[in-house]
């Protein structure tokens, strides 16, 4: 495995890198939105419960993408309305909500990678 490739963007500088093997749990539905999740590399799904009860694939995000639900709830301040689950061993970064705020704020380079 190429150890640059799992470098974090320097934008992401502070985050905390994740190693999550494939099955475990990223988020659930209604879990508060603390991180925000950098996918390094593998595969992470997210799913929505239908009211039939039936899972329901929004996205995909693969190695060099960020979880559009985790941006859109870390901006609004909601807790999570899908879950996701790493589909394959993945590396990750997970910046805190406040960083992610402060970068957010001090840093275009950030915002756009956002």
């Amino acid at each position: 495995m190429n150890n640059q490739a799992l470098s974090p963007p320097a934008a992401l500088a502070g985050a905390a890198v994740l190693k999550l093997k494939a099955g475990d749990t990223v988020f659930q539905a209604g879990d508060a939105c603390d991180n925000f999740l950098f996918v390094l590399s593998g595969s992470v799904r997210v799913d929505m419960i239908s009211l039939s009860g039936k899972s329901v694939l929004l996205y995909r995000i693969g190695p060099g993408q960020s979880c559009v639900m985790t941006t859109s709830c870390l901006m609004s301040g909601r807790d999570y309305s899908a879950e996701a689950t790493a589909e394959t061993d993945c590396v990750a970064c997970a910046l805190s909500a406040s960083l992610f705020q402060e970068k957010l704020s001090h840093s275009a380079y950030f915002r756009e990678l956002v």
